[in-house]
């Protein structure tokens, strides 16, 4: 196991990006609930902390909704092609600051009047303890396998907001994560906010492991205008999409759709929890659930 031999507060974020383009080996500590339970494991090595509690202002811990009724010219612009065509067909967003807490969502009426999935998978995220110290920003950049988040943001849609010590760039949330505790961002880069795109409906339903609340597997449903996304967290890989599902509930959007469709155990990890058919055999179930409770309401 690695040693912390450093431990650093910076004051802005500039000042945390360039703690992190002088040490490549350095990890960005937030709220610590997804990062340091992997560093005790041996997951996660690094031999300095760069604490983000000393930041000086509020500037990544708030939480705004955006109705746009034109187009952002701005975005428009940009050579990034996903962002344009995100812009384009979704004009109601909501932003959350990657320093926001879990209990913060969870008890935002912004987040409530947006998405009540967002609010539920916020609320159901471990102990009182983990929502009031873990951040949004820290449950994606690390991507446990096991996390909810990821999950909810894959399927609604949106991009991270990340900065370096030079620049400023948008990552579409479909090529955010690359793997299991790994992501597209640069050793130098953090995340600053999260937006995400208004889905007509979405649920988030996860089984899960009854002492630490991870989810054995958690997915989430979500019915936009002209598609169906469907996610899925727990399998041991990294949070991923069901396209075949996607597909099936697009043409017909009712829990029976799934009936023929199964995953390949091979996507997912079995241990000492549940073997990999029973976490496949469970994405599916939970995915006809959340459908099911979709056309309850």
């Amino acid at each position: 196991m690695s040693q912390v031999k450093r431990y650093q507060r910076p004051q802005t974020v500039q000042q945390a990006c360039e703690a992190m383009l002088a040490n490549p080996d350095a990890k960005l500590v937030a709220g610590g609930q997804s990062l340091l339970p992997t560093f005790r494991l041996g997951l996660a090595l690094f031999d300095e902390i760069i604490d983000l509690q000393g930041l000086s202002d509020a500037s990544l811990n708030y939480i705004v909704r955006h109705l746009q009724h034109h187009t952002d010219r701005n975005i428009q612009h940009s050579t990034d092609m996903n962002l344009n065509r995100i812009n384009e067909q979704q004009l109601d967003t909501l932003t959350i600051g990657a320093m926001t807490t879990h209990a913060q969502v969870a008890a935002s009426a912004e987040v409530q009047a947006f998405s009540p999935m967002l609010t539920k998978l916020a609320g159901g995220i471990g102990d009182a303890q983990v929502r009031t110290m873990g951040t949004l920003g820290g449950s994606i950049a690390n991507h446990d396998p096991a996390a909810c988040w990821p999950a909810g943001l894959l399927a609604c849609g949106g991009f991270v907001s990340v900065s370096s010590s030079t620049q400023t760039r948008k990552i579409d949330i479909d090529d955010f994560f690359t793997g299991m505790f790994s992501t597209d961002l640069n050793a130098d880069e953090m995340i600053t906010s999260v937006t995400f795109l208004k889905p007509l409906s979405a649920t988030y339903l996860k089984f899960e492991q009854p002492a630490s609340r991870f989810a054995l597997v958690g997915v989430a449903v979500a019915h936009h205008a002209n598609h169906v996304k469907v996610a899925i967290t727990g399998l041991g890989h990294g949070v991923m999409r069901w396209h075949a599902a996607e597909v099936a509930l697009h043409q017909r959007f009712e829990a029976d759709a799934l009936k023929t469709i199964n995953l390949d155990p091979d996507l997912a990890c079995g241990d000492l929890h549940a073997s990999a058919p029973y976490r496949t055999h469970i994405a599916k179930v939970l995915c006809q659930r959340a459908v099911n409770q979709h056309l309850s309401r």
